[in-house]
């Protein structure tokens, strides 16, 4: 029987590293990934060699940066490179793979998913990023659904899906049986999640009104200690970072 790991993961839209100054600073990036300990990141709208981004490989820089390994998903061919999604780990990532989710006959979003070695034991964590309206989630929802479905194991999933809680459709029957981890860890802390709404808003981040980034976990999984998921207060984007300190509990 293997022991209980602990593990820190964020989810990030960092909008191709663009802060709230209108400068792209990866360094600012990996800064805020930095402080939060974290172990796996997922990344939304992170570019490759676009003009925008002055032809830099973004993913390949912070994992630089950071000294993490890395996988990307291209969503999109955007000014003479590729937008997608991508993940970061500290541990080492045995396998990848990229699903497109088209929405309204456009092809910009889409699911990411890794397996990791997490000293001998396989996670696999996946990253997201959902489209701007209800009628095209739907389909892009369903269709994560089905392929969480097919994964055997511990599993978390993150991303920013667009979706405000409290307000648009309810995520969390789509997610089933995965917890929400930001509303998991206040009931399991006896805290009532009305009173404490605000802390878990990341979008925008200058001033947060709304919770649309999101972490899910499954069985095996479960919170490390009271407090453990909590928003990074920055300007290096226009989202805040989502962060869950996790266990992966004994089999």
């Amino acid at each position: 029987m293997k022991g209980k790991t602990t593990l820190c993961v964020m989810s990030y839209n960092i909008r191709h590293g663009e802060g709230n100054d209108n400068v792209i600073d990866l360094e600012r990036i990996a800064a805020v990934i930095d402080k939060a300990g974290a172990d796996l990141v997922g990344l939304n709208e992170v570019d490759i060699k676009t003009a925008r981004s002055s032809g830099i490989d973004q993913p390949g820089t912070l994992a630089k940066l950071l000294g993490m390994q890395v996988a990307y998903g291209a969503n999109l061919v955007y000014q003479g490179g590729d937008y997608g999604n991508a993940i970061l780990s500290r541990y080492p990532i045995v396998k990848s793979a990229n699903t497109p989710l088209p929405a309204g006959g456009r092809y910009r979003w889409g699911l990411l998913h890794v397996e990791v070695d997490v000293h001998g034991r396989i996670l696999h964590f996946l990253t997201t990023h959902l489209a701007l309206t209800a009628e095209e989630r739907r389909p892009q929802l369903e269709r994560i659904k089905e392929y969480l479905q097919s994964l055997p194991g511990p599993l978390v999933v993150v991303g920013d899906f667009n979706i405000i809680a409290e307000k648009d459709e309810d995520l969390a029957t789509f997610m089933l049986p995965l917890r929400d981890a930001w509303l998991y860890s206040l009931t399991r802390d006896g805290v009532d999640p009305a009173a404490k709404r605000e802390q878990g808003y990341t979008f925008p981040s200058s001033k947060p009104d709304r919770r649309i980034d999101y972490i899910f976990i499954s069985g095996r999984v479960d919170l490390a200690g009271t407090g453990a998921v909590f928003a990074v207060d920055s300007d290096a984007s226009d989202h805040r970072a989502l962060v869950a300190r996790l266990v992966l509990l004994p089999i």
